[in-house]
């Protein structure tokens, strides 16, 4: 059963790409396919308005017959939000699957920073089609999650109530307006949706509906390990502000990659020469200050030409001349861009142990205990 994730333009490539590792990470009958080039949204699709909070946390009902056109919910306030209606959504998702043969058996789901009309996390399209949406934009208000978990959640979960509701009046008989921590939880207020991805769980009476309207057994369980997986590193995450206890780093490959496995095989994506900073770093748990770089440029540049693309060696040369010339910004800007990658990807608190840091005048290390560091070939 194939599924293309999709993204509009304005969603990142980076944000999307983690999403899409993610849920690869878990085998089975979904396969998760996708293509270098977003969409394109069309300007006049779009609508600008404010908003009061309070209606910006809440998911409003649709309209049981669904025109799939209208005015969004918010009134004037403060905030400002883009959106745009199901309609526009669920045609993008129609254009793509007539410009590139998608059949109808498979999935199509649209990743995006656009809000919709009626504020919705994700939905399927009413009208029959396998085509869904996941909001991507607000994770860090409404969950303080990495964006990865709930936006792999909702395209997992999505699916799965696609395959078992006929639409969404039978949808709209099940969902559970009292929390419960479970996947048909329909979360009016935004927040609680936290608690049923922590608890990556579905109570007694869904799993006795799935099991009465026989799903494949095989797409189910892969969607739970899904869910199960997302609980699990969100519950570490969590945990870490009071255990303080810092993920194992796997440095894999000729490419040295760096993976967090615990975190679901998370990369912090590094380009060679901010690597090379990174892994000279590693090698030196005493650190250097960084006026003295130049004293290890042959260090540098050996791990720089292992990592590069280039075999151009004055190539390779210059760029580490500009790293370690004290006149030069160059290594100051590459630790400052690495410390950003990693509190993107782990959160400040976890980030601390691996960035590179160190106060004014004084050598610049990493603090991560090298027994957690793990070099491997796969």
């Amino acid at each position: 059963m194939v599924v293309h994730l999709i993204r509009s333009e304005e969603y990142s490539a980076e944000n999307f790409w983690q999403v899409v590792d993610l849920l690869k990470k878990f085998p089975g009958p979904l396969q998760f396919r996708t293509r270098e080039q977003p969409i394109s949204v069309d300007e006049n699709e779009i609508q600008i308005e404010k908003f009061e909070k309070k209606k910006f946390e809440e998911q409003k009902d649709p309209p049981m017959v669904f025109s799939l056109i209208g005015k969004s919910s918010f009134a004037a306030a403060p905030e400002e939000i883009e959106w745009m209606s199901w309609n526009s959504i669920f045609s993008i998702c129609k254009k793509y699957r007539t410009k590139h043969d998608v059949g109808d058996d498979e999935f199509v789901v649209l990743l995006t920073e656009l809000s919709n009309q009626y504020n919705w996390f994700s939905a399927a399209n009413p009208n029959g089609s396998r085509d869904l949406f996941v909001h991507t934009k607000f994770w860090d208000y409404f969950t303080g999650s990495d964006q990865r978990y709930p936006v792999a959640y909702l395209t997992s979960t999505g699916i799965l109530k696609k395959l078992l509701f006929q639409d969404y009046s039978d949808l709209q008989k099940h969902w559970h307006e009292e929390p419960q921590g479970c996947m048909l939880d329909f979360c009016r207020q935004k927040k609680e949706i936290s608690f049923k991805m922590r608890t990556g769980d579905v109570c007694p009476d869904c799993l006795q509906l799935i099991q009465e309207r026989n799903l494949n057994h095989d797409v189910v369980a892969q969607i739970f390990e899904v869910m199960e997986g997302i609980r699990a590193q969100m519950i570490f995450k969590e945990r870490f502000i009071i255990k303080r206890n810092p993920p194992e780093l796997y440095i894999v490959g000729r490419k040295r990659k760096l993976i967090f496995p615990v975190l679901g095989d998370l990369e912090v994506h590094l380009n060679p020469l901010e690597k090379t900073v990174y892994m000279f770093f590693l090698s030196r748990p005493d650190g250097i200050e960084l006026n003295c770089a130049c004293d290890y440029r042959s260090e540098f540049e050996s791990i720089y030409a292992y990592l590069t693309n280039s075999d151009n060696l004055e190539v390779i040369r210059n760029r580490i001349d500009d790293l370690v010339n004290p006149l030069s910004n160059s290594l100051s800007e590459k630790i400052s861009r690495i410390k950003r990658r990693f509190i993107d990807a782990l959160g400040e608190p976890m980030a601390y142990y691996f960035i590179i840091s160190g106060e004014n005048a004084a050598p610049k290390k990493i603090l991560i205990d090298r027994s957690k560091v793990i070099y491997t070939d796969k």
